[in-house]
Protein backbone atom coordinates (compact mmCIF):
# COMPACT_ATOMS: atom_id res chain seq x y z
CA UNK A 1 0.00 0.00 0.00
CA UNK A 2 3.20 2.64 0.60
CA UNK A 3 4.47 1.93 -2.35
CA UNK A 4 1.17 3.01 -4.32
CA UNK A 5 0.97 6.13 -2.46
CA UNK A 6 4.52 6.48 -2.95
CA UNK A 7 4.10 5.99 -6.67
CA UNK A 8 0.78 8.34 -6.87
CA UNK A 9 2.81 11.30 -4.97
CA UNK A 10 5.84 10.56 -7.54
CA UNK A 11 3.72 10.87 -10.63
CA UNK A 12 0.90 13.38 -9.42
CA UNK A 13 2.79 15.15 -6.67
CA UNK A 14 0.90 16.03 -3.32
CA UNK A 15 -1.38 18.43 -4.71
CA UNK A 16 -2.78 15.41 -6.65
CA UNK A 17 -3.06 13.24 -3.09
CA UNK A 18 -5.17 15.87 -1.68
CA UNK A 19 -7.68 16.11 -4.39
CA UNK A 20 -7.75 12.77 -4.85
CA UNK A 21 -9.13 11.94 -1.02
CA UNK A 22 -11.14 14.73 -0.94
CA UNK A 23 -13.01 13.50 -3.98
CA UNK A 24 -13.49 10.38 -2.40
CA UNK A 25 -15.12 12.45 0.52
CA UNK A 26 -17.56 13.39 -1.40
CA UNK A 27 -18.12 10.68 -3.24
CA UNK A 28 -18.78 8.79 0.11
CA UNK A 29 -21.12 11.53 1.22
CA UNK A 30 -23.43 11.87 -2.02
CA UNK A 31 -23.82 7.90 -1.63
CA UNK A 32 -24.76 7.70 2.24
CA UNK A 33 -27.68 10.74 1.34
CA UNK A 34 -28.31 8.65 -1.51
CA UNK A 35 -29.34 6.09 0.87
CA UNK A 36 -30.85 8.09 3.58
CA UNK A 37 -33.11 9.41 0.64
CA UNK A 38 -34.25 5.99 0.05
CA UNK A 39 -35.02 5.18 3.13
CA UNK A 40 -37.11 8.53 3.80
CA UNK A 41 -38.83 7.61 0.32
CA UNK A 42 -40.09 4.25 2.02
CA UNK A 43 -41.08 5.78 5.09
CA UNK A 44 -42.96 8.57 3.39
CA UNK A 45 -45.02 5.92 0.92
CA UNK A 46 -45.85 3.99 4.00
CA UNK A 47 -47.12 7.43 5.68
CA UNK A 48 -48.96 7.93 2.56
CA UNK A 49 -50.62 4.10 2.37
CA UNK A 50 -51.91 4.03 5.83
CA UNK A 51 -53.84 7.91 5.19
CA UNK A 52 -55.36 6.29 2.43
CA UNK A 53 -56.47 3.52 4.55
CA UNK A 54 -57.55 6.00 7.64
CA UNK A 55 -59.78 8.11 4.95
CA UNK A 56 -61.31 5.34 3.45
CA UNK A 57 -62.04 4.14 7.05
CA UNK A 58 -63.48 7.44 7.35
CA UNK A 59 -65.54 7.29 4.22
CA UNK A 60 -67.06 3.80 5.93
CA UNK A 61 -68.10 5.55 9.28
CA UNK A 62 -69.85 8.46 7.34
CA UNK A 63 -71.66 5.80 5.24
CA UNK A 64 -73.05 4.47 8.41
CA UNK A 65 -73.92 7.45 10.17
CA UNK A 66 -75.89 8.44 6.98
CA UNK A 67 -77.66 4.67 7.33
CA UNK A 68 -78.69 5.14 10.93
CA UNK A 69 -79.48 8.76 10.22
CA UNK A 70 -81.92 7.58 7.50
CA UNK A 71 -83.50 4.45 9.66
CA UNK A 72 -83.97 7.02 12.21
CA UNK A 73 -86.30 9.33 10.20
CA UNK A 74 -88.47 6.42 8.87
CA UNK A 75 -88.97 4.82 12.60
CA UNK A 76 -89.99 8.94 13.69
CA UNK A 77 -91.94 8.72 10.46
CA UNK A 78 -93.71 5.49 11.33
CA UNK A 79 -94.30 6.47 14.89
CA UNK A 80 -95.62 10.30 13.90
CA UNK A 81 -98.45 7.99 11.80
CA UNK A 82 -99.57 5.25 14.28
CA UNK A 83 -99.70 8.61 17.01
CA UNK A 84 -101.92 9.99 14.37
CA UNK A 85 -103.98 7.43 14.16
CA UNK A 86 -104.34 6.97 17.30
CA UNK A 87 -105.51 10.83 17.86
CA UNK A 88 -108.23 10.00 14.66
CA UNK A 89 -109.74 7.33 16.98
CA UNK A 90 -112.79 8.58 18.39
CA UNK A 91 -113.36 9.09 22.55
CA UNK A 92 -116.10 7.28 22.43
CA UNK A 93 -114.69 4.22 21.06
CA UNK A 94 -112.04 4.73 23.32
CA UNK A 95 -113.94 4.81 26.13
CA UNK A 96 -115.80 1.24 24.90
CA UNK A 97 -112.13 -0.34 25.01
CA UNK A 98 -111.84 1.61 28.79
CA UNK A 99 -115.40 -0.37 29.42
CA UNK A 100 -114.50 -3.19 28.00
CA UNK A 101 -111.36 -3.97 30.85
CA UNK A 102 -113.39 -2.60 33.34
CA UNK A 103 -115.87 -5.46 32.69
CA UNK A 104 -113.54 -7.78 32.31
CA UNK A 105 -112.00 -7.06 35.44
CA UNK A 106 -115.26 -6.72 37.22
CA UNK A 107 -116.15 -10.69 35.94
CA UNK A 108 -113.12 -11.71 37.57
CA UNK A 109 -113.58 -10.86 40.67
CA UNK A 110 -117.14 -12.02 40.83
CA UNK A 111 -116.12 -15.30 39.50
CA UNK A 112 -113.72 -15.53 42.20
CA UNK A 113 -116.32 -14.09 44.75
CA UNK A 114 -118.76 -17.12 43.85
CA UNK A 115 -115.79 -19.47 43.97
CA UNK A 116 -115.32 -18.56 47.84
CA UNK A 117 -118.94 -18.66 48.82
CA UNK A 118 -118.93 -22.45 46.67
CA UNK A 119 -116.34 -23.56 48.99
CA UNK A 120 -117.53 -23.42 52.20
CA UNK A 121 -120.83 -25.00 51.24
CA UNK A 122 -118.90 -28.01 48.91
CA UNK A 123 -117.12 -28.53 52.09
CA UNK A 124 -120.33 -28.98 54.59
CA UNK A 125 -121.98 -31.23 52.10
CA UNK A 126 -118.95 -33.72 52.14
CA UNK A 127 -118.69 -33.03 56.01
CA UNK A 128 -122.04 -34.02 56.73
CA UNK A 129 -122.24 -37.22 53.92
CA UNK A 130 -118.84 -38.53 55.62
CA UNK A 131 -120.60 -38.84 58.95
CA UNK A 132 -123.96 -40.26 57.71
CA UNK A 133 -121.59 -42.42 55.34
CA UNK A 134 -119.66 -43.82 58.67
CA UNK A 135 -116.91 -43.17 56.41
CA UNK A 136 -112.94 -42.53 57.74
CA UNK A 137 -112.44 -40.13 54.82
CA UNK A 138 -114.07 -38.23 51.89
CA UNK A 139 -113.05 -36.26 48.83
CA UNK A 140 -114.03 -34.56 45.99
CA UNK A 141 -112.02 -34.99 42.44
CA UNK A 142 -112.60 -33.03 39.53
CA UNK A 143 -112.14 -33.80 35.71
CA UNK A 144 -110.27 -31.74 33.49
CA UNK A 145 -108.68 -31.38 30.44
CA UNK A 146 -104.92 -29.81 31.62
CA UNK A 147 -103.10 -30.24 27.91
CA UNK A 148 -103.01 -31.88 24.43
CA UNK A 149 -100.88 -33.89 23.18
CA UNK A 150 -99.15 -32.99 19.82
CA UNK A 151 -102.00 -33.83 17.52
CA UNK A 152 -104.43 -32.39 19.57
CA UNK A 153 -105.79 -35.06 21.45
CA UNK A 154 -106.97 -34.03 25.07
CA UNK A 155 -105.33 -35.66 28.03
CA UNK A 156 -108.17 -37.38 30.91
CA UNK A 157 -107.24 -36.24 34.23
CA UNK A 158 -108.40 -35.27 37.49
CA UNK A 159 -107.85 -33.20 40.59
CA UNK A 160 -109.01 -33.64 44.61
CA UNK A 161 -110.24 -30.39 45.11
CA UNK A 162 -111.75 -31.13 48.42
CA UNK A 163 -111.78 -33.71 51.25
CA UNK A 164 -112.41 -34.17 55.12
CA UNK A 165 -110.80 -36.66 57.13
CA UNK A 166 -109.49 -36.80 61.03
CA UNK A 167 -105.74 -38.00 61.33
CA UNK A 168 -106.84 -38.23 65.13
CA UNK A 169 -109.77 -40.92 63.72
CA UNK A 170 -106.62 -42.57 61.71
CA UNK A 171 -103.29 -42.00 62.54
CA UNK A 172 -102.23 -42.82 59.04
CA UNK A 173 -104.43 -41.26 56.81
CA UNK A 174 -103.52 -38.35 54.96
CA UNK A 175 -104.34 -35.80 52.49
CA UNK A 176 -104.70 -36.96 48.90
CA UNK A 177 -104.88 -33.48 46.96
CA UNK A 178 -100.86 -33.47 46.62
CA UNK A 179 -100.90 -37.18 45.88
CA UNK A 180 -103.49 -36.71 42.81
CA UNK A 181 -102.87 -33.97 41.25
CA UNK A 182 -103.17 -33.89 37.82
CA UNK A 183 -103.63 -37.40 37.61
CA UNK A 184 -103.95 -39.08 34.07
CA UNK A 185 -107.18 -41.50 34.51
CA UNK A 186 -105.83 -43.84 31.72
CA UNK A 187 -102.62 -44.48 32.64
CA UNK A 188 -104.75 -46.86 35.85
CA UNK A 189 -106.51 -50.13 34.12
CA UNK A 190 -110.51 -50.00 34.07
CA UNK A 191 -111.65 -48.44 37.84
CA UNK A 192 -112.57 -44.71 36.36
CA UNK A 193 -113.87 -46.58 33.15
CA UNK A 194 -116.58 -48.43 35.47
CA UNK A 195 -117.61 -45.60 37.38
CA UNK A 196 -118.51 -43.94 34.13
CA UNK A 197 -120.48 -46.81 33.36
CA UNK A 198 -122.15 -47.49 36.78
CA UNK A 199 -122.11 -44.32 38.27
CA UNK A 200 -121.53 -45.26 41.98
CA UNK A 201 -119.46 -48.41 42.26
CA UNK A 202 -118.18 -49.52 45.76
CA UNK A 203 -115.19 -52.32 47.29
CA UNK A 204 -114.21 -54.31 50.34
CA UNK A 205 -110.59 -55.12 50.55
CA UNK A 206 -110.32 -57.77 53.05
CA UNK A 207 -106.31 -58.44 54.06
CA UNK A 208 -106.99 -61.89 52.88
CA UNK A 209 -108.94 -63.30 50.23
CA UNK A 210 -111.51 -61.37 47.72
CA UNK A 211 -109.48 -59.99 45.04
CA UNK A 212 -112.88 -58.50 43.47
CA UNK A 213 -111.56 -55.03 43.01
CA UNK A 214 -108.33 -56.37 41.64
CA UNK A 215 -109.79 -57.80 38.74
CA UNK A 216 -110.24 -54.33 38.04
CA UNK A 217 -107.70 -52.23 39.09
CA UNK A 218 -104.66 -54.03 40.46
CA UNK A 219 -103.03 -50.76 40.91
CA UNK A 220 -105.46 -49.16 43.04
CA UNK A 221 -106.13 -52.19 44.75
CA UNK A 222 -102.44 -52.74 46.35
CA UNK A 223 -102.46 -49.02 47.06
CA UNK A 224 -105.13 -49.62 48.93
CA UNK A 225 -104.19 -52.93 51.08
CA UNK A 226 -101.05 -51.40 51.52
CA UNK A 227 -102.12 -48.22 53.34
CA UNK A 228 -104.69 -50.74 55.33
CA UNK A 229 -107.62 -49.04 53.45
CA UNK A 230 -110.41 -52.10 53.64
CA UNK A 231 -113.59 -50.42 51.98
CA UNK A 232 -113.70 -47.75 49.08
CA UNK A 233 -117.11 -46.44 47.46
CA UNK A 234 -117.38 -43.71 44.38
CA UNK A 235 -119.84 -41.94 43.02
CA UNK A 236 -119.82 -40.01 39.88
CA UNK A 237 -121.02 -36.56 39.27
CA UNK A 238 -122.67 -35.29 36.22
CA UNK A 239 -122.83 -31.36 34.95
CA UNK A 240 -125.51 -29.57 33.42
CA UNK A 241 -125.35 -31.08 30.38
CA UNK A 242 -124.89 -34.72 31.69
CA UNK A 243 -121.45 -35.19 30.97
CA UNK A 244 -119.12 -36.35 33.65
CA UNK A 245 -117.26 -33.57 35.96
CA UNK A 246 -116.15 -35.30 38.63
CA UNK A 247 -116.90 -37.83 41.19
CA UNK A 248 -117.50 -37.81 45.28
CA UNK A 249 -115.11 -40.95 46.84
CA UNK A 250 -115.13 -42.23 50.40
CA UNK A 251 -113.09 -44.65 52.36
CA UNK A 252 -112.90 -46.82 55.59
CA UNK A 253 -110.07 -48.42 57.01
CA UNK A 254 -112.47 -50.87 59.06
CA UNK A 255 -114.90 -53.53 57.65
CA UNK A 256 -117.84 -52.19 59.23
CA UNK A 257 -120.88 -51.29 56.70
CA UNK A 258 -121.03 -47.64 54.92
CA UNK A 259 -124.43 -46.31 54.38
CA UNK A 260 -124.09 -45.57 50.59
CA UNK A 261 -127.17 -43.83 50.36
CA UNK A 262 -125.74 -41.05 51.79
CA UNK A 263 -122.92 -41.06 49.38
CA UNK A 264 -125.79 -41.02 46.20
CA UNK A 265 -127.46 -38.09 48.11
CA UNK A 266 -124.34 -36.54 48.45
CA UNK A 267 -123.58 -36.58 44.52
CA UNK A 268 -126.83 -35.06 43.88
CA UNK A 269 -126.22 -32.05 46.17
CA UNK A 270 -122.59 -31.88 44.58
CA UNK A 271 -124.38 -31.60 41.25
CA UNK A 272 -126.98 -29.21 42.18
CA UNK A 273 -124.36 -26.59 43.30
CA UNK A 274 -122.27 -26.92 40.52
CA UNK A 275 -125.09 -26.28 38.13
CA UNK A 276 -126.15 -23.27 40.34
CA UNK A 277 -122.37 -22.03 39.47
CA UNK A 278 -123.03 -22.98 35.72
CA UNK A 279 -126.40 -20.49 35.66
CA UNK A 280 -124.71 -17.83 37.46
CA UNK A 281 -121.98 -18.22 34.87
CA UNK A 282 -124.57 -18.42 32.05
CA UNK A 283 -126.26 -15.66 32.99
CA UNK A 284 -123.37 -13.05 33.61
Amino acid sequence: MDSIISQFIAEWGTMGLVLFAFGYIIWDNWKTNKSKKNNNDEVITAVNSMGGKIDNLHDKIKLVDEKVDEFKSQVDAKIEMVEEKIDQVPSNQIQQLDNRDDKKQKAHLKQLDDLMKLGPKLHRIIQTANINIGGDHIFVGSFHNGNSSLSGIPYYKFDIIAERFSPLKVSNDCEFAHMYKDSDILRFDTLPSLLEQQGLISFKVPEEGDIDMANFDDIIWRRMRGRGIRQIALRLTRDSKGSPSGFVGVIKYDMTDMKLEFLESCGRDLEEIYKEAELKEQNK
